[in-house]
């Protein structure tokens, strides 16, 4: 562990407020990196030693959630076409950002071996990484805490849940009230069938 390197990891941890992390990568001179790919973290490359050139292509999956599989060229000709990729070559000084989701590949070019130091940030720190653990939680929390949710369902509530209702917009009292007429009386509704549950099972 470099001290120079944990001190820059966590100054960007307090920056981004999300772990960051640091690896090294050694390429031979005119020898090819890892495959095309892209990676489910935002990425920053230090160029340290010798020279690398770099193709860069924009995402086919916004924000993807899991890093790629490897690439090969009709693979990336497939999900990002010539127009849309750009290429640059890094020197030691420059620095690289890679957004999460971008295609990218790497050569080390001229006589000398490259070495470069990777970022890598936001790793599981998007809004759905958060509510996939805070919601359960709450929910938990919740169920235990209020009896409102051990309560049994309403024994018409196929009738008025589920997306096969989400585009009603008043209920059918409302409607009733606003023309109106009486509102009617569902005293004699049957309870809902196998198949009604089912459906909101299935849409929910």
């Amino acid at each position: 562990r470099l001290p120079a390197v944990a001190a820059l990891c966590k100054a960007l941890e307090d920056e981004f407020g999300s772990t960051v992390g640091a690896n090294a990568y050694l390429t031979a001179a005119d020898a090819q990196g890892f495959a095309p790919h892209w990676d489910d973290v935002d990425v920053f490359v230090l160029q340290l030693e010798g020279a690398k050139r770099w193709s860069v292509g924009e995402p086919s999956t916004i924000l993807p959630r899991a890093s790629s599989a490897d690439l090969d060229a009709a693979g990336v000709d497939a999900l990002c076409p010539s127009h849309k990729r750009a290429a640059c070559t890094l020197r030691p000084g420059d620095v690289l950002y890679l957004p999460r989701g971008f295609v990218h590949a790497a050569k080390a070019t001229g006589a000398a071996p490259s070495l470069h130091l990777t970022l890598s940030a936001h790793r599981r720190n998007a809004w759905a990484d958060l509510l996939e653990r805070a919601v359960p939680a709450a929910l938990a929390e919740s169920i235990e805490e209020d009896a409102a949710f051990r309560a049994s369902l309403p024994r018409d509530y196929a009738h008025f849940m589920g997306l096969q209702h989400a585009g009603d917009s008043e209920s059918d009292d409302e409607a009733a009230d606003d023309a109106g007429a009486p509102a009617a009386d569902d005293s004699d509704d049957s309870d809902a069938s196998v198949l009604e549950v089912a459906a909101v099972a299935t849409s929910s």
